[in-house]
């Protein structure tokens, strides 16, 4: 079993199940593939990232998930990401980029 509380981002994201003081690891690999895009990957411990290898491995791929949004009234493949693309703030307010995979 595992503590969610032990991995912050994993507990981030679990905003449906804050009662919940320990999880299967099951539980832990569909809760992180299926909301990977609400996860700040560049602020998560190594314990943390180590963890998600291991998931991983045990289970399939995480982090290549692809995540669908929306974009000028289509579907499409991606994070969106604020900004002009240029390492610049945007003009006018936040532009969504895509993020290629």
């Amino acid at each position: 079993m595992i503590r969610p509380t032990e991995y912050p981002e994993l507990h981030f994201i679990m905003w449906d199940q804050r009662d919940s003081t320990e999880i299967t690891p099951e539980l832990a690999h569909a809760l992180y593939r299926e909301r990977w895009a609400y996860v700040f990957e560049h602020r998560m411990q190594s314990r943390a990232a180590a963890f998600v290898d291991h998931l991983e491995k045990l289970f399939g791929a995480i982090r290549d998930h692809r995540v669908w949004r929306r974009a000028r009234g289509a579907w499409v493949a991606g994070k969106p990401v604020l900004g002009d693309g240029k390492g610049g703030k945007a003009r006018g307010g936040p532009q969504a980029l895509t993020l290629s995979y």
